[in-house]
């Protein structure tokens, strides 16, 4: 392949990790920036000036082609942020409602950070820093940890970014078997993001061949393109994702709770709509997935209810309560906080929404292509398991820790995670400035004493 062997080396430069983001998200940013640019970018000849034009126009093709109307960040900005000097860009930008913003600036801005840390890992490990052992060293202590503990931190600031997709998995993570053969997937993000979109639009993807795959193609060539989009390892291309969001779609899967109803009719109309959804069975998820990614640690969180795997539970009361209760209303059950749920899960999405959910789908499958290739399946489905292991454990921080700033996050790793020095590496960095500064020779030694 060609986007594996920049990673061979152990820490990629920005450099090629853009050049890599650029083809795996499958990017045409030829005419947004200087014709001589991306040849410049695969040598590694561009200033940073020039870098962050690159990075702007990959982050415009992620949004909406043409102008987002939102200020750009700077790699100064970010420097000065760890610095200390701008306090100001620790702030969320709020809207009128008080809800936290987060679009193309906040993406650019974490996506800064990460690059920025990265070049500074980068060149404090030095060349001793090698091989593939290097590489799966690099994402489990570095990678890792950076990005769930930001999706930790939006999910409990308020952050959406997501809105609408399923909240009990990780739809942007491929669902791996395992058997004594090793770790095979059985579902790509492709696969889950098209079956979610199938979901909302209310009809089979087969009804949209027309749009889906264009008038001229032949009905059964069309059928069997939009099965193998849903059921193989076959994303859509970026031409393709950019025809289907630029028209309008009739969400009729949607499910929308009319406020100016009373609240028993608008139970009643939520409790068909899951009902029409298969939410209110007798069977649990637990029985019918075994193996997958993650499983133990949802099995000790909740009770194995569907719906469980598309909406957040209640602690203190399971949905099947809702469902058997005659009247849940007067019952006292939190019957308008589900109903909130509900509604923000089956939500329809935006032209954007929808744009950056498909790209985004592809450029995980075809990284973790790459990433078997290089490290194996079954390291790659360990990385995977770990993602998902170092995000709970962040969430159930944000959940337990009172004020949750850096210093009492980094108290709150040390006594759960204290006893386990691989994943306390791992995640105390993120939040302790001494331990940032330690990684460098942990992972090092880690090269040393696992075998690069």
């Amino acid at each position: 392949m060609k986007t594996t062997p920049d990673f061979k080396q152990g820490i990629p430069t920005t450099a090629q990790i853009l050049r890599y983001l650029i083809r795996v998200l499958g990017l045409p940013i030829k005419g947004a920036v200087g014709y001589k640019d991306l040849p410049r970018l695969e040598s590694g000849g561009l200033s940073p000036e020039k870098i962050m034009k690159v990075l702007e126009a990959v982050f415009d093709h992620l949004w909406s082609l043409g102008a987002t109307g939102e200020a750009n960040g700077s790699l100064d900005a970010v420097r000065d942020r760890f610095e200390g000097k701008d306090e100001e860009a620790k702030r969320w930008r709020y809207d009128a409602e008080g809800r936290p913003i987060f679009g193309r600036t906040e993406w650019l801005r974490e996506f800064l950070e990460f690059l920025h840390r990265n070049d500074a890992l980068r060149r404090a490990v030095g060349p001793a820093f090698v091989g593939r052992g290097a590489v799966f060293i690099w994402l489990r202590q570095f990678v890792i940890p950076f990005w769930a503990a930001n999706l930790a931190e939006y999910y409990h600031v308020g952050i959406r970014w997501d809105r609408g997709m399923p909240g009990g998995r990780f739809w942007f993570l491929p669902q791996v078997s395992f058997s004594p053969a090793g770790a095979s997937v059985h579902k790509t993000p492709v696969n889950l993001t098209l079956a979610w979109w199938q979901d909302i639009l209310g009809r089979s993807l087969e009804h949209y061949a027309d749009e889906l795959c264009g008038k001229e193609a032949a009905p059964d060539a069309a059928r069997r393109q939009i099965q193998r989009w849903l059921t193989e390892e076959n994303p859509p291309g970026f031409d393709a994702i950019e025809r289907w969001t630029r028209r309008d779609w009739n969400y009729d899967g949607a499910f929308t709770d009319d406020l100016f109803t009373p609240l028993a009719e608008r139970w009643k109309r939520a409790r068909e709509f899951l009902a029409r959804k298969g939410m209110i069975a007798d069977l649990s998820w637990q029985d019918k997935s075994p193996g997958l990614p993650g499983e133990e640690v949802v099995r000790s969180r909740t009770r194995g209810e569907p719906l469980e795997l598309e909406i957040p539970p209640f602690a203190a009361h399971p949905f099947a309560a809702f469902f058997e209760s005659p009247d849940p209303v007067a019952a006292g059950l939190p019957v308008i906080e589900l109903l909130s749920r509900i509604s923000e899960r089956w939500s329809a999405p935006s032209r954007n929404e929808l744009r950056l959910r498909l790209l985004l789908a592809g450029g995980v499958h075809r990284a973790w292509r790459d990433a078997t290739e290089l490290l194996g399946p079954n390291s790659v489905a360990l990385q995977s398991n770990w993602f998902q292991s170092a995000y709970n454990h962040l969430l159930q921080a944000h959940r337990e820790v009172e004020r949750p700033d850096e210093r009492a996050m980094a108290e709150w790793i040390n006594r759960v995670a204290g006893d386990n020095p691989l994943a306390h590496g791992a995640l105390i960095w993120v939040y302790s400035l001494p331990h940032w500064q330690r990684l460098p020779a942990l992972m090092l030694h880690q090269l040393r004493s696992e075998g690069g």
